[in-house]
Parts: C-alpha cells; structure tokens; sequence
C-alpha cells in the first residue's frame, strides 16, 4: 500500500505543475484531461492487479495452516518441585513427584519443538507465496505494457492509460520484492530495465528514424 501512495502523490504532484503550465490554451486543457484520464486509467490497472493478487491469492495464515492449534505454545513450562517441597513428602510420593515432573517436562519440549517446526514450516510457505506474488504482478505489468504497445496505433489515449498502469504495476512489483523477498528483487529489476528500454526504444528512437 505504501508503494501505491507514493505513486499516487508523485502523480498528483507532477499533474498539478502540469495542469498550471498548460490549461491557458484549449489545447492544453485537452491535453491535461487526456493526461488525467491516462493517470486514472493506470491507477485503476495497479490497483485491480494488487487487489486481484491479495484476494485470489492470499498469504498463508497460522489459523487456514493449523487450525484449532494455538500459536502461543503449550504454555508455561511445568514447576520443579523444590527440595522442601519434596523433603516433606514420603519416599514414594516424592518419586511419584519426580516423574510426573519429568513426564511434563518431555511434554512441554516435545510441544514447543512441534511449535517451532511449524512456525519454521509456515515461514517457508510465507515466502514461497511473496515470490510468487511478486513474478505475478510482474507478469500481470508485462501483459498490460503489452496490451498498450498492441493498442497504440488504434487506441492512442488507452495505450498510454494502459502502458502507464503496467509501469505502475511494475514499480508495485518491485517493491513488493524488495519489502519481502529481498533476494529475487533482482528479477522485477532486471525485466523493468529491459521493458523500460523497448519501450522507450519504440516510442522515442525508432519514431525518430521515421521522420
């Protein structure tokens, strides 16, 4: 959510400065309402794929992985008998002391090791899934960016809306990565700087040659 705020005030920021400059004319009026739409249009985009990705794929949780099994433990450790406690009783009560102790001590640890190979266990699964959701929303920029080169030519101002929502989309991606899967943060990174480069190859170099 942090990461949407910040793409939403840097827009807002940027449009503001842009609409001062602009809505003296007709033209630059129209074109600061082309832009909004554009914003809003990309803004909608990122949104549907971070509310897609939270709802139709949503993290493990302790209570959907082990239901009914509390996550604080079995409780406190048992008390050790102290040594006046077990002077006052008779000989086999205080051997009966010793081992109902140690029975509960074993159950304890056996309790709090199965509680720590399940947090274990549930940490993994967390991971896997904030991979996982982070290369789908890196997918899911992929496909928009490529829904508005595709649309350029007949849907100029949805392309835009379209190319711009994949950017956005990507930026969420990779700080989805970089917030929960440090390590595979490299990947988002590496398919922005190659999309961000075609891109920009094919709306600014290869027009250029054209002209």
């Amino acid at each position: 959510m942090i990461n949407l705020v910040t793409i939403a005030a840097v827009v807002i920021v940027g449009l503001f400065f842009l609409g001062r400059a602009a809505t003296s004319t007709p033209e630059g009026a129209e074109m600061v309402i082309k832009a909004l739409y554009c914003v809003f249009l990309g803004l909608l985009v990122v949104l549907f794929v971070a509310w897609a990705v939270i709802a139709l794929y949503p993290a493990p949780a302790w209570e959907t992985e082990y239901p009914g099994v509390t996550e604080y433990g079995p409780g406190p450790p048992p008390d050790k008998p102290t040594a006046d406690e077990l002077q006052a009783l008779s000989p086999a009560d205080r051997t009966a002391k010793r081992q109902d102790y140690e029975a509960r001590s074993k159950e304890y640890e056996a309790g709090e090791k199965q509680l720590a190979k399940r947090r274990q266990a549930l940490q993994k699964k967390v991971e896997t899934h904030d991979r996982n959701a982070s290369l789908i929303s890196l997918l899911a920029a992929v496909v928009v960016m490529a829904m508005g080169v595709g649309s350029s030519g007949r849907l100029p101002v949805i392309a835009e809306g379209f190319l711009l929502g994949g950017f956005f989309t990507l930026i969420f991606s990779i700080g989805f990565s970089f917030a929960t899967s440090p390590r595979i943060a490299v990947i988002p990174v590496g398919v922005g700087l190659i999309v961000t480069i075609a891109l920009g190859y094919k709306r600014f170099v290869r027009p250029a040659k054209n002209l």
